[in-house]
């Protein structure tokens, strides 16, 4: 009888173990589950941010390629800052060179430094002259 006893402890200790290890591996399996999506979604993330990377390598080619238009519309930045600061700010209530070259950059023009013939007023963007930005800045 006691070696029955002791075999019923047995499968009884076995079956308790046994539990624990299926509660144990359904805990991992959760785990492996959670570690899954978070793989996911770094590699959706990684994949937006790459995408976005490139947008904003273009972008800035753009930006580049403007700048550089409207530098060559207007002069190089020494030439302006030398040839405003012989000069008194002027208040403009038109469009004023830069204001036209970037006008003109930005309605796709490669023009050599001429104002356009034509203007529609509809279309003006007014820049403040630099006297103004600067009243801002001090």
């Amino acid at each position: 009888m006691r070696s029955v006893g002791k075999t019923t402890d047995l499968v009884s200790e076995i079956a308790a173990a046994s539990q624990e290890q299926a509660r144990d591996i359904n805990h991992l399996n959760a785990a492996i589950g959670q570690m899954d999506k978070v793989t996911q979604q770094n590699a959706a993330n990684a994949e937006e941010s790459a995408s976005a990377s490139e947008e904003l390598a273009a972008q800035a080619t753009s930006m580049n390629d403007i700048v550089s238009d409207l530098v060559s519309l207007v002069g190089t930045t020494d030439k302006v800052r030398s040839a405003k600061a012989d000069r008194p700010p002027v208040r403009h209530r038109g469009r004023g060179h830069s204001d036209i070259a970037f006008h003109s950059v930005a309605e796709g023009q490669r023009t050599s430094g001429a104002r356009p013939a034509r203007v529609n007023p509809q279309r003006n963007i007014l820049l403040p002259e630099d006297a103004e930005l600067n009243c801002l800045n001090g």
